[in-house]
């Protein structure tokens, strides 16, 4: 049985807590794609993924920015396949 992982990024992966810890120390918390993610949930993602082998499906508005600029995001920032 396939397992499936329904994510999204607003307040998941691009949480307020590393949003103002990138303020404070004086860094933009946006890149060309948008809102940095959150080392620390980038890394609990990737240990949900390889510990239950699940595949994600963006459940995120982010999702109709459309595939191409989706995989360039997910390749720029190194999240799990």
């Amino acid at each position: 049985m396939e397992k499936y992982l329904f994510l999204d990024f607003d307040g998941v992966l691009n949480t307020d807590r590393y949003a103002k810890r990138l303020r404070k120390e004086g860094i933009d918390p946006f890149d060309e794609f948008g809102a940095m993610f959150d080392p620390d949930a980038i890394s609990n993602l990737k240990s949900i993924v390889e510990q239950t082998g699940c595949k994600i499906v963006l459940s995120s508005t982010w999702r109709n920015e459309g595939i191409m600029m989706m995989r360039a995001l997910w390749d720029n920032r190194n999240l799990p396949e």
